[in-house]
């Protein structure tokens, strides 16, 4: 019930329009609120002439213009209420309405301005409720009209009114009067009005225009940002990506596993049909494919694929000019390579890889998508490929840290195992015992533990531990793993120092015998000199000393010299 209500009161209003009438356009919006205005109008008139006049109508004994009157008035009121009535129907009615009470006032008082009044009010209304023809049609309905009383009146059809004045109704010179201007007035009030009209018209259809040609531009605008948009956050993506995988492969040293990320990353984060990376041989006359995505990526590597440097393929034009390039299809495209095992490839584009202006290879990614890439679309990708060289070289660089490690560790291993193992065969036997006291060595409790003694990752010696109770703690382990690593260190600083101990003798006494044999007045003495010498290190048991011809016969063989300074 209150939802009723509220419906009534808003068909009231005069800007509310119908959904009938809304769907039609704007002129018939404006002629339906007209109607409307006016009828609520006339229904306010008649609702206050119901109340004041009516009752004096009714108290003079008038009773049939009273009843008359009454229900005009209510007829008024309940068409101004019937909002929801056709519009057709409403205007229709109301014009009816409008004549009737025009033909009313002609009869009853003639020649008078309340008839001319509603008459041009006829022809006004069917004008602006409908259009120029209705209103012609009413000018024709209001000079016949008037015809027909000039000829009723005069000829006695209906009862003449008594009116006082000049304005006699049988008079035909004074309703040729009354009709001449009223026609004229109502002619050019028809005239302004259909003008006003079709200007007012004119002009909606141009606003319409406008309106559409806005609306079509703020589509074109909405569609250019939208695009602007997408592309923006196309490009903030790429860009995001990019990093991503610069940041990624910058900590990668397995070249293998290098290009393997990048390409799964670039095919997966830019929604790409396929990604491979070209590295080039040895002799730099070709691009060997190392890395590439899903099972044409695997068959082309099994394969072999490789390409020439600057033939006919994108990837060795690209290499060769160290240049990026975009085919935006690759059926027209004349620089290109007919890869059988990529067949639903439409855009391709190729990225050089170089690194301080040394070509590397270059990166290949291909869509299903006809002009997929733009020029842009290089400047992102591009520095993905320049991170990659960079990644390359440092994984290369970081190969060849890691060889040199590999051979100088050898060094090293071989160098501590010659060096100690001299130490060894000199000191036969370096062992050290120590036991505790205070501890039973009997005892069910003791622990057995072989520790070796390493010097730069190689085993110099070994430390047999026999501990009572529990595993040794953390701690404990810490202590003693310093503790070797101090002792390791010591005995390499002990065998050096004896090393250059013994060094140093070498030494004095080669300098001691330099001096001698400085100082040597004769073959014998020096031969003799020679023999003592050498025959006073460690392992020499006996030397002999001789000189042989140039045929390896001994000129004198009495005069060879042992090392015990005696001659033979």
């Amino acid at each position: 019930m209150i939802e009723k209500f509220r419906d009534f009161i808003t068909a009231l209003n005069p800007f509310f329009t119908p959904p009938a009438i809304a769907a039609k356009g704007d002129l018939p919006i404006i002629q339906e609120r007209i109607l409307h205005l006016i009828s609520l109008g006339i229904s306010l008139i008649s609702i206050v002439a119901l109340i004041l006049f009516l009752p004096a109508v009714i108290s003079s004994g008038r009773i049939v213009p009273g009843l008359v009157y009454f229900l005009l008035g209510i007829f008024l009121i309940s068409l101004a209420f019937w909002r929801s009535a056709p519009y057709f129907f409403r205007a229709g009615i109301f014009l009816v309405t409008v004549y009737l009470t025009a033909f009313y006032a002609l009869y009853n008082f003639g020649i008078s301005p309340i008839a001319a009044s509603i008459l041009l009010c006829f022809v006004i209304f069917s004008i602006v409720f409908f259009n120029r023809k209705a209103g012609i049609g009413a000018g024709l309905m209001t000079v016949f009209t008037l015809a027909f009383f000039a000829y009723a009146f005069n000829t006695q059809l209906f009862p003449a009114p008594v009116i006082t004045g000049d304005q006699n109704p049988t008079t035909i010179i004074n309703w040729v009067h009354f009709a001449i201007p009223l026609v004229v007035v109502i002619g050019l009030a028809a005239i302004v009005i259909t003008a006003l009209i079709r200007g007012f018209t004119d002009n909606l259809q141009n606003a319409r225009r406008l309106s559409a040609n806005l609306e079509g531009e703020q589509e074109r605008i909405d569609h250019l940002l939208q695009e602007r948009t997408s592309r923006l956050e196309r490009r903030e993506l790429q860009l995001r990506t990019a990093s991503q995988i610069s940041r990624e492969i910058s900590t990668m040293m397995d070249p293998g596993a290098l290009l393997g990320k990048v390409v799964r990353s670039v095919r997966e984060n830019f929604g790409l049909y396929y990604a491979g990376i070209f590295l080039l041989d040895e002799e730099g006359r070709y691009a060997i494919l190392r890395a590439g995505t899903g099972e044409a990526g695997e068959k082309m590597i099994a394969a072999g694929h490789s390409l020439e440097i600057g033939g006919t393929s994108m990837i060795g034009w690209c290499i060769s000019n160290r240049k990026a390039r975009i085919a935006l299809d690759v059926g027209t495209e004349q620089v290109r390579f007919n890869n059988p095992y990529l067949p639903l490839t439409r855009s391709e584009m190729a990225l050089p890889i170089v690194y301080q202006n040394r070509a590397l290879g270059a990166l290949t990614i291909q869509s299903v998508e006809p002009g997929a890439f733009v020029d842009e679309d290089i400047i992102i990708l591009q520095g993905i490929a320049d991170s990659l060289a960079i990644a390359l070289e440092n994984a290369r660089l970081f190969q060849n840290t890691q060889q040199a490690l590999d051979e100088l560790r050898l060094y090293n291993k071989a160098f501590i195992q010659d060096t100690w193992g001299k130490a060894l065969s000199v000191q036969s036997d370096l062992a050290f015992s120590f036991q505790n006291q205070g501890v039973d060595p009997t005892s069910s409790g003791i622990r057995h533990m072989n520790i070796p003694v390493t010097l730069r990752e190689e085993q110099i010696g070994e430390i047999n531990l026999e501990t009572a109770g529990e595993v040794l703690s953390q701690d404990d382990r810490d202590f003693l793993d310093a503790i070797l690593t101090q002792t390791a260190l010591a005995l390499e600083n002990a065998r050096l120092l004896e090393e250059t101990q013994r060094r140093a003798v070498q030494e004095q006494k080669l300098n001691e015998l330099t001096t001698q044999l400085s100082k040597a007045s004769s073959i014998e003495y020096i031969l003799q000199t020679a023999a003592r010498e050498l025959g006073q290190l460690p392992l020499v048991s006996e030397v002999s000393v001789q000189l042989v011809s140039a045929n390896n016969e001994y000129p004198n063989p009495g005069s060879a010299m042992n090392g015990k300074g005696e001659e033979n």
